[in-house]
């Protein structure tokens, strides 16, 4: 589906990027990124690594849109904001605990490289 990334390019804005990573198979590249979790219906569930004694299946990334929700967030309601997204960037910021989206669209990138010079592109 995919080819690996020209490295000599310039990196990828962030909505190529994002549509890059959506142009996977968002099962075995979930799988890959953030290992432990399993496939229920269209959904990767696991539980959140950022919690700790967080619940098991507590966090749900959906398998099409990437759109992520963390249930196991018991904070308030303000700030529940912080613990769902809407993109794969977001995603990673979050589980890797990158507070800079830059860095973390960086991360992914490199991460996206990986998986794609693998066996999988």
């Amino acid at each position: 589906m995919g080819s690996t990334l020209n490295a000599e390019r310039s990196p990828l804005g962030w909505e190529d990027l994002n549509r890059r990573v959506l142009d996977q198979d968002g099962a075995e590249l979930l799988h890959t990124l953030f290992p432990g979790g399993r496939v229920i219906g269209r959904k990767y569930i696991m539980t959140n690594p950022t919690i700790p004694g967080a619940p098991v299946d507590s966090f749900s990334i959906d398998i099409d849109t990437w759109v992520w929700k963390d249930e196991a967030f018991e904070g308030p309601s303000e700030e529940r904001k912080h613990h769902c997204g809407f993109d794969p960037i977001s995603l990673y910021a979050y589980l890797r605990g990158i507070n800079k989206f830059a860095r973390a669209k960086r991360a992914l990138e490199r991460a996206l490289n990986r998986y794609l010079g693998g066996s999988h592109g």
